[in-house]
């Protein structure tokens, strides 16, 4: 479960502090880092939760973020499971393209998952969250084979229409990230770090666009300095631009988004952070999405999915009540999906960082 070398460079130093706070009394799991083919010739990065078995349920992170922000989620859960760093995060490799609209990169991740054994025979409970509830969408109705049942969480097609409705700049345009993004991700799930009701770079969120006495925005955190001496150095950075103040949930954050360069200097692991002005994140994904974007973006995933329901997968929303998903966009889920479940977890909209053990409770029912 550990790497060699320096302790600092561990990724799984802080399973146990993420257990004890989901209050799991068990040992740990065993957690291995796995290299998968995408199909392509590039290389998806996954973390295998009790590898030795199975795994029952796989997950999807949303944009700027990556699988170790399951860690708390899963650790309550305890089942075998997957969490994937999507194509351009983590440790997955970059797409020389920078194109990560989720019909682009669904398909590496349904090749992903069929090299990690799941299959018709062995399916799995495939969960997303925001951006990775899009990818998630598209490859149960591309590959419904190896999904069992299908989990959006906080995030439904509706935001494609939103997002074209307010024509989300594109990579170029230094547009703010999603809330995913949190600031390359830095420890969503303390209160008032990234992950905090309405998400870093939301009008009410800490160094959001609307919060005057920040220095800047989320897009300005990340690409107004692209490397850093110390992992305290971004940290600092996060709290002078109003990012979170719980510094031991900021420092794990961090460290989780960020690698070592030959010169030694730390940069952010997702790529978002290292193009000219930052995609509009799962938004700007979403006005994109499969489908005539002039006419509804929307429209052919919630296709895909009333076919889905109607082939009797089970599909479910979980909506966080501090999120992205509103009273509006649960209504069309319940009047196009009449027979997929919603529930709604009291946390903002990174849940699985927030309220793990809730999350994982909700996926249990």
């Amino acid at each position: 479960m550990t790497a060699a070398g320096d302790p600092a460079d561990d990724e799984f130093r802080f399973l146990a502090d993420d257990a004890k706070r989901i209050g799991r009394s068990a040992p740990l799991p065993e957690v291995r880092r796995i290299s998968l083919p995408d199909g392509e010739g590039r290389t998806i990065s996954a973390l295998a939760f009790s590898p030795e078995d199975p795994p029952e349920l796989a997950a999807l992170h949303g944009a700027g973020l990556n699988a170790h922000s399951f860690d708390p989620m899963l650790l309550a859960l305890a089942r075998p499971a997957l969490a994937v760093d999507l194509p351009g995060h983590g440790r997955s490799d970059w797409r020389s393209d920078a194109d990560y609209r989720p019909q682009t990169i669904a398909p590496a991740v349904a090749h992903a998952l069929a090299a990690a054994g799941v299959s018709a025979e062995a399916p799995v409970h495939l969960v997303g969250h925001s951006l990775g509830g899009l990818v998630a969408a598209i490859v149960a109705a591309s590959s419904p084979e190896l999904v069992s049942r299908l989990t959006l969480v906080d995030i439904t097609p509706g935001v494609a229409r939103r997002a074209a409705a307010a024509a989300v700049p594109g990579p170029d345009d230094g547009a703010d990230p999603d809330p995913d993004a949190a600031a390359g991700g830095p420890a969503p799930g303390a209160a008032d770090a990234p992950g905090a009701p309405g998400g870093p770079g939301a009008p009410d969120a800490p160094g959001g666009p609307g919060a005057p006495d920040a220095p800047g925005g989320v897009a300005e955190f990340i690409t107004g300095q692209r490397d850093y001496g110390s992992i305290e150095e971004i940290v600092d950075r996060a709290v002078r631009f109003g990012i979170g103040s719980d510094r031991a949930a900021l420092t794990r954050g961090v460290a989780l988004n960020t690698r070592r360069r030959p010169d030694g200097r730390l940069e952010w692991t997702h790529h978002l952070a290292h193009l000219n002005g930052l995609p509009g994140g799962v938004t700007a994904a979403a006005a994109e999405s499969p489908g005539d974007a002039a006419t509804d973006p929307a429209e052919p995933l919630w296709l895909a999915l009333a076919g889905l329901s109607a082939a009797g997968l089970r599909i479910g929303l979980v909506r966080a009540d501090q999120g992205m998903v509103d009273d509006s966009l649960e209504t069309e889920w319940r009047e196009r999906l009449p027979r997929a479940a919603v529930v709604t977890v009291a946390g903002p909209h990174n849940l699985h960082e927030a309220c793990p053990g809730e999350l994982a409770a909700a996926l249990r029912d």
